[in-house]
């Protein structure tokens, strides 16, 4: 097994040729269904694709544009640039992805008036890891089942 690591591309996918990628990135998107409790594929694709509310984007090998490797999703609201999900094929490998690509999201960020990001829904475990970037935790979330 090579340690050689994979080259990634990362871009937004424009909300018109969100339907070109679903196939690629529903997988990843079920595991936040299940893992955060979000409503259904069908909401997550009407949130990018109809009502344009969140910015979908996503890493791929750079020799498969097929093997999609991490997908976020974002919104920006009161000049702050909300991840609102973070999905890969395993923590590791989209992690290094999320690292090697974050200050594009910091431009992207700026360009847009935001005068910072927010990671929600992270876990505790990613702390450690994105201290290398100068995240830092400042609070926790709770849930109750209704």
């Amino acid at each position: 097994m090579s340690n050689e690591k994979m080259e990634t591309e990362f871009s937004i996918i424009p909300s018109e040729h969100i339907l070109k990628v679903w196939n690629n990135i529903a997988p990843l998107l079920e595991k936040l269904i299940e893992r955060q409790g979000f409503s259904s594929l069908e909401e997550e694709f009407k949130k990018l694709a109809i009502n344009k509310s969140h910015t979908l984007w996503i890493a791929w090998n750079k020799k498969d544009f097929n093997d999609v490797v991490m997908v976020l999703q974002t919104r920006i609201y009161d000049n702050i640039l909300q991840i609102e999900s973070c999905a890969g094929k395993d923590l590791n490998s989209w992690m290094d992805c999320y690292l090697e690509h974050c200050e594009t999201l910091a431009q992207y960020g700026r360009d847009n008036n935001c005068k910072k990001s927010v990671i929600f829904n992270g876990r505790k475990g990613w702390s450690k890891i994105l201290s290398k970037i100068n995240m830092k935790v400042t609070g926790y979330s709770y849930e109750k089942e209704l």
